[in-house]
C-alpha cells in the first residue's frame, strides 16, 4: 500500500471515529425525559385526586360522578403517553407495564364502584327518609311498629358505623325480618315495604361498596410512580455522563486530527521546499549548458 492508500485509509479511520463520537456525545433527549417525568407527575396527582373524591362519594358529598370521570381520565391519559420501554431502562419499562395494567383495573373498579354506590346512596336517602315518616306515622297509629322503626333505625346506624361487625349485620338483618312480618295499617303499608326492601339493599351493598373502595384506596400507583420517576432520573444523569465522556473524546479525537493535519502540512511543505530547490538547480544546469561551461564545472555547480 503506498503513502496515498495509507493517507485515505487514515482519514477514513478518523471520519468513522468523529462520527461515532459525536453521535455518543449528544445530548439525551430533554424533551422526551421531561414529557414523562411530567406524565408520572399527573399520574400521581391523578391517583390522590381520585383517591379523595372516592372517599367524597362514599361519604355521599359527591353531586355527580364527574370528577371521578375525570380523574380516569387523567389516568389514563396519563398513562398512555408514557410509551412502555422507549428510551428507558428495562426495570423501568417493567414497573411501566405493571402501571398500565393497574391504570386499567382501577378504571374497571371505578365504574364498579360508581354503579354501587349509586344504589347504596340512594337507598341510604329513601331509607332515612321513610323512617322518619313512618315514626311519625307509627307514633300516631301504632305505637309499636314505632319502636320497630325505631330498633331499626338505630340498628342500621350500628351498621353503617362498622360495616365488618358481624352482629350488628345480623340485628339489622332480624330487624328487618321483624318489620316484614309484622301486620300494619294500610296507610304504612306501602312505606314498610319500602323501607324494608331499601335497608336488605343497603346491607347487601354497603359491604360490596366497601370492599372495592378499599380494593381503589390500596392502590399502588402512587408508590410505582415514584419509583419509575427515580428510575428514569437516574437513567437521564448517566446518558448524560456518557455524553460528557463521548464529547472529552470527540475534543481528543479532534485535536489528534489537526496535529495530524499539522504533520502532514509540514511534510507537504518539506516536500515541496525540496522539489523547488531541484527544479532551481536543475533550471542552474540548463543555463550553464546553454552557455558552453565544461563538464568540470557543470559537476562543480
Amino acid at each position: 500500500m503506498g503513502a496515498a492508500g495509507r493517507m485515505v485509509l487514515v482519514l477514513a479511520s478518523l471520519l468513522v471515529l468523529l462520527t461515532y463520537l459525536s453521535l455518543r456525545g449528544a445530548t439525551p433527549d430533554t424533551v422526551l425525559n421531561e414529557g414523562r417525568l411530567a406524565a408520572l407527575d399527573a399520574l400521581i396527582l391523578n391517583d390522590a385526586g381520585l383517591q379523595r373524591d372516592l372517599l367524597k362519594a362514599r361519604a355521599g358529598l359527591l353531586r355527580d360522578y364527574d370528577p371521578l370521570v375525570s380523574d380516569v381520565e387523567g389516568l389514563r391519559e396519563a398513562s398512555t403517553s408514557l410509551e412502555t420501554g422507549r428510551g428507558v431502562g428495562a426495570v423501568a419499562g417493567s414497573h411501566l407495564e405493571r402501571l398500565a395494567a393497574e391504570v386499567n383495573e382501577q378504571e374497571v373498579l371505578v365504574d364498579e364502584f360508581k354503579s354501587n354506590n349509586a344504589l347504596l346512596q340512594n337507598s341510604l336517602a329513601y331509607f332515612a327518609h321513610v323512617s322518619c315518616r313512618l315514626a311519625r306515622l307509627a307514633s300516631a297509629q301504632d305505637s309499636t311498629t314505632g319502636e320497630a322503626v325505631g330498633e331499626l333505625a338505630n340498628g342500621m346506624l350500628r351498621f353503617l358505623a362498622a360495616p365488618s361487625d358481624g352482629e350488628a349485620a345480623a340485628s339489622v338483618s332480624r330487624s328487618l325480618g321483624g318489620l316484614a312480618r309484622r301486620p300494619v295499617s294500610p296507610t304504612m303499608r306501602e312505606d314498610t315495604r319500602a323501607l324494608v326492601a331499601h335497608g336488605r339493599l343497603i346491607l347487601k351493598t354497603l359491604p360490596v361498596v366497601d370492599n372495592v373502595l378499599a380494593r381503589l384506596l390500596a392502590t399502588r400507583i402512587t408508590e410505582r410512580a415514584g419509583v419509575i420517576q427515580d428510575l428514569v432520573a437516574d437513567d437521564y444523569r448517566r446518558a448524560e455522563s456518557r455524553a460528557r465522556i463521548f464529547r472529552v473524546l470527540l475534543y481528543l479525537a479532534a485535536v489528534l486530527l489537526v496535529l495530524y493535519l499539522g504533520r502532514l502540512y509540514l511534510r507537504l511543505r518539506a516536500s515541496a521546499r525540496a522539489l523547488a530547490e531541484k527544479a532551481a538547480l536543475e533550471a542552474r544546469l540548463q543555463r550553464r549548458a546553454g552557455t558552453g561551461g565544461t563538464p568540470h564545472q557543470l559537476a562543480a555547480i
